[in-house]
């Protein structure tokens, strides 16, 4: 069984080695402006911790290191916000999400 998630650095990669514990769905974009785009998604692991994910893409189409995966405040081990700028392990979890959905990102 995997360990739960803890909202560290290497969240990311606990999430890839464990692809089947993990689950989403994806709810749509937002223009933040003219050239950068948001795509939100729900989330599940190993069905006992879930949330928000909200990538945000450059005008270049480059993931931002500000995209987040956050936690709903109801589970206790990881309760704050992760960010690709502090776990670089998202940005492949946020790579396989978006190309799932066909957007096009670098």
């Amino acid at each position: 069984m995997p360990k739960r998630l803890t909202g560290s650095a290497g969240t990311g990669k606990k999430i890839m080695q464990n692809q089947n514990l993990f689950n989403y769905t994806y709810n749509g974009s937002e223009k933040l402006s003219e050239n950068k785009t948001l795509y939100k998604f729900d989330w599940s692991f190993d069905n006992y911790q879930s949330g928000y994910i909200s990538i945000e893409l450059l005008p270049d189409g480059e993931i931002s290191q500000f995209s987040l995966m956050g936690c709903n405040n109801n589970q206790r081990e990881f309760v704050s916000t992760l960010g690709a700028y502090n776990d670089p392990s998202l940005y492949n979890i946020f790579r396989m999400m978006l190309q799932y959905q066909n957007i096009k990102f670098i």
